[in-house]
C-alpha cells in the first residue's frame, strides 16, 4: 500500500498537468492561526505531519508519525453547483509506530475520497480525518489526534508550547522544479 500511495503521489506530480483550478503557492500570503490550521481548497496539496515520541506508564518507548494528506482534483464542478459528494479531493493517511524497546516498526495507509463518511478537512479550523483516524481543534486551542490500526493505537491531547512556525522561504517550501 505504501508503494501504490508514493506511486500515485509520483504520477500526480510528474505527469503534464493542464490548466489547474488551484492557485500557485507564491510568497507574500498572510499566515493566520488559528484559521491556517485548517485546509487551503485552492491550492492542490497541503498535508497535516504529526511525529513524536512517547513513553507508557509502564516505561515502554515508542515513536509515532501520523500524517493526513490532502490532494485536490481538477475537474471538478464549479462551485455553485458543487455538492459533499464531488469528487474534489483525494485523501491519503500514513500511521506509523516504532515500538523502541523491541525494535519493532509498523505502518498502516488509507486512501479515499474526501466524502462525508471517508475522509475530509474543514477550512478555518484544524479538523481532518480519514476513515476513524483525525486530528481535531478542541476548546481549548489544542488538538486531539488519533489512529489505530493492527492493534496499534494512539489517542493524544497535543498542545502548543510555541507559535507556529512557517517552514521554507517566507512559508514557500518548494518541493519540485515548477512546484
Amino acid at each position: 500500500m505504501r508503494i501504490l500511495i508514493l506511486t500515485i503521489l509520483a504520477i500526480a506530480a510528474l505527469a503534464p498537468q493542464p490548466p489547474s483550478r488551484f492557485r500557485p503557492a507564491l510568497s507574500g500570503y498572510s499566515f493566520e492561526f488559528p484559521r491556517d490550521h485548517g485546509t487551503h481548497d485552492d491550492f492542490r496539496t497541503e498535508w497535516w505531519y504529526y511525529t513524536g515520541h512517547l513513553r507508557a506508564e509502564s516505561g515502554k518507548e515508542y515513536g509515532f508519525e501520523v500524517t493526513f494528506f490532502r490532494v485536490g482534483v481538477d475537474g471538478a464542478p464549479p462551485s455553485g453547483s458543487a455538492t459533499a459528494w464531488d469528487l474534489r479531493n483525494i485523501g491519503l493517511a500514513h500511521f506509523a509506530i516504532t515500538d523502541i524497546g523491541r525494535q519493532r516498526f509498523r505502518y498502516y495507509e488509507k486512501v479515499n475520497r474526501f466524502s462525508p463518511f471517508t475522509a475530509g478537512a474543514r477550512r478555518g479550523f484544524k479538523r481532518v480525518f480519514n476513515e476513524g483516524w483525525s486530528v481535531v481543534t478542541l476548546s481549548d486551542g489544542s488538538f486531539r489526534l488519533r489512529a489505530s490500526a493492527g492493534g496499534d493505537a494512539i489517542d493524544l491531547v497535543l498542545r502548543s508550547e510555541k507559535p507556529p512556525a512557517i517552514h521554507g522561504e517566507n512559508g514557500i517550501s518548494v518541493k519540485a522544479e515548477g512546484a
